[in-house]
């Protein structure tokens, strides 16, 4: 499925939220001062930084994969065409773009980590859970998995979407802490980027990364799930 289908799934599915707890006009601490509208704005924000990374990934993608078809078409005619000026300029152009794509793949590591920190602040704040998940989806994450406290929603939300937080840490947050913003010398590798069949990109190094369609997967099903978490809390009867 196109990116850009599972990005606006991941955007309708965040948009309930809005409008359910606009809804509900009772919530006066959610309410109060428009804190929850602030709030809300700031996270799409954030996630339209990400869809913008997502979208000009999967551009420059496909650009490749048209270039390198094009050079293969004019080698299978024209031995001589590798040396041409013509194929020298469409491979220059195929490493300017595969350069742009490493650029925007580390980007969404960092820009996704900045969405999670700011949708789980949106939504400890809806569900007032002041003993979780300080500051950050780390954070949150190590809280909901230690937690052995009575709160019951928490408990709940424990049992049914620990393995989801799981996925966000250990995919994405640790990964961009461990090799991303990492400080690279010479006492460490550096990493490589491989493109697979110019339909994905993914890093390999001591650990390899995942793909964009990977990441795609778990930022769907984690916004699907705590919509539906807040949506089975909030919704009118």
């Amino acid at each position: 499925m196109p990116i850009s289908s599972n990005l606006k799934k991941i955007e309708n599915s965040f948009n309930e939220v809005m409008v359910v707890i606009n809804q509900r006009k009772d919530l006066e601490r959610i309410h109060k001062d428009d804190t929850f509208n602030k709030m809300y704005s700031v996270v799409l924000s954030s996630l339209v930084d990400v869809e913008i990374l997502f979208l000009r990934l999967e551009k420059n993608l496909e650009r490749i994969s048209k270039t390198s078809k094009k050079i293969d078409g004019r080698n299978q005619k024209e031995d001589r065409e590798i040396i041409s000026k013509e194929g020298q300029r469409l491979r220059k152009k195929i490493q300017k773009l595969q350069r742009e794509c490493s650029v925007d793949f580390k980007a969404v590591y960092i820009f996704q980590k900045i969405f999670y920190d700011k949708h789980i602040s949106l939504f400890r704040f809806l569900f007032n859970w002041r003993s979780v998940g300080n500051k950050s989806i780390t954070n949150f994450y190590n809280d909901i998995s230690s937690y052995e406290g009575d709160n019951e929603e928490i408990i709940f939300f424990k049992k049914k979407y620990l393995n989801r937080l799981r996925a966000i840490y250990i995919f994405i947050t640790q990964y961009r802490d461990d090799y991303i913003i990492h400080e690279q010398n010479a006492h460490k590798d550096i990493p490589r980027w491989i493109l697979f069949e110019y339909k994905d990109i993914r890093i390999f190094g001591n650990r390899p990364s995942i793909t964009i369609n990977d990441m795609l997967f778990i930022l769907l099903n984690y916004i699907n799930d705590t919509t539906e978490f807040i949506k089975n809390r909030f919704k009118i009867d």
